[in-house]
């Protein structure tokens, strides 16, 4: 495996799919207690589709290498160090939850060093009306399937994940998709 030695931490990482490629880069966080094989069949499949795959190993509980500063920081500093002039392709960070800590310092060079795009999941990431009405639709749900002493159900589709970049925006049809490998 191979390491990213920084001022904060030393970061373990692997990487997948061709360096030139056509595509931005894709880089994979994972949560806490597990480590970056939870994303190695996706970025492995990602890779043979001539995608570029980072899959870092965290300070989340199940790193190897001691860390002092927050993970999200460490990858923040990680994307900084390999500035614009290394490779111009922006790369979008994407922080679901709090797992990776609840807040990041951002140094203004770190913007200004790298095509670096900050989006955000979770709790936040949708109004708390709409999170409220889909509460009380699953609630309702929950209370119908135990009235009728039947298991909760919930629609399903299933499409490979080779698929995926050509369903992810396509139309709701009433039923979750989920990828398979």
């Amino acid at each position: 495996m191979a390491e990213l030695a920084l001022k904060q931490a030393t970061i373990e990482y692997q990487e997948f799919g061709p360096r030139d490629s056509v595509h931005p880069p894709v880089f994979f966080v994972h949560g806490v207690l597990v480590n970056g094989e939870l994303w190695r069949g996706v970025a492995e499949e990602l890779a043979r589709r001539g995608y570029r795959c980072i899959v870092p190993t965290l300070p989340l509980g199940s790193h190897t290498i001691p860390v002092k500063d927050a993970a999200a920081e460490a990858v923040l500093a990680a994307i900084a160090q390999r500035g614009l002039d290394h490779d111009p392709t922006r790369i979008r960070y994407v922080q679901i939850g709090s797992t990776a800590g609840p807040t990041i310092t951002l140094p203004a060079a770190t913007l200004r060093s790298s095509g670096l795009e900050l989006l955000g999941s979770g709790f936040g990431s949708i109004s708390m009306e709409r999170l409220f009405a889909s509460l009380a639709a699953f609630m309702a749900a929950a209370g119908k399937a135990a009235a009728d002493n039947a298991p909760l159900t919930i629609a399903t589709a299933t499409a490979p994940l080779r698929d995926v970049e050509s369903l992810w925006n396509a139309p709701d049809h009433g039923a979750r998709l989920v990828f398979q490998p």
